[in-house]
C-alpha cells in the first residue's frame, strides 16, 4: 500500500508540475521585423514589377486645394518600382502639346522604419510622412513651402 501511495502521489505531482507549465512555442505571436515592414511597404508602393499612383485629392489649412492643380496635373502618374527608381509620366490630358509621355524620371526611398517616402525625381524632391498605406490608398503628409499638404493618391487605372 505503501509503494502505491508513494506512486500515486509522484504521479500526481508530475501531472501537475507539466500540466501547469505552458509552452511557450505554440503561444508565441510571430515577431515581425522592421525589415520585414518595410518590405511589405515597398511591395505596396511599388508592386513586384512596378506600381502607378495617380493624386485624387490634396488639403491644406486652406481647406481642398485639389483645384489648384490644372487638369493636366491631376492626371499625371508616379511610377515606383521596387528597386527604387521611379517615373513621373503624363497623363491622358497634356499641359503642352509637346510634352513627353515621361516627365522626369529619378529615385525613391523608404526610411529605416517605412514611415518616411523620399522622392526625388528632377524639381520634385522632398520627404513625405506615409500616413496611411494599403494596396489601394497612400495618403502622404508634405511639407510644401512651409506649409502641411495632406494628399491622397489611388492606383492609376
Amino acid at each position: 500500500m505503501k509503494e502505491f501511495l508513494k506512486y500515486s502521489c509522484f504521479l500526481l505531482a508530475f501531472i501537475v508540475c507539466f500540466s501547469s507549465c505552458k509552452d511557450d512555442s505554440a503561444n508565441t505571436e510571430d515577431v515581425v521585423t522592421q525589415e520585414e515592414i518595410k518590405n511589405e511597404k515597398i511591395e505596396m508602393l511599388a508592386g513586384t514589377e512596378g506600381k502607378s499612383w495617380v493624386l485624387v485629392s490634396a488639403t491644406s489649412f486652406l481647406g481642398d486645394v485639389t483645384g489648384f492643380f490644372r487638369p493636366c496635373e491631376l492626371d499625371n502618374i508616379f511610377r515606383l518600382y521596387p528597386e527604387g527608381t521611379g517615373e513621373y509620366r503624363s497623363g491622358e490630358v497634356k499641359c503642352e502639346d509637346n510634352e513627353p509621355e515621361i516627365i522626369n524620371t529619378g529615385n525613391w526611398e523608404l526610411s529605416e522604419n517605412g514611415e518616411t517616402l523620399s522622392l526625388n525625381m528632377g524639381w520634385i524632391d522632398n520627404n513625405a510622412k506615409i500616413v496611411e498605406l494599403t494596396e489601394n490608398l497612400l495618403r502622404l503628409e508634405v511639407n510644401f513651402q512651409g506649409q502641411k499638404i495632406n494628399t491622397t493618391f489611388n492606383p492609376a487605372p
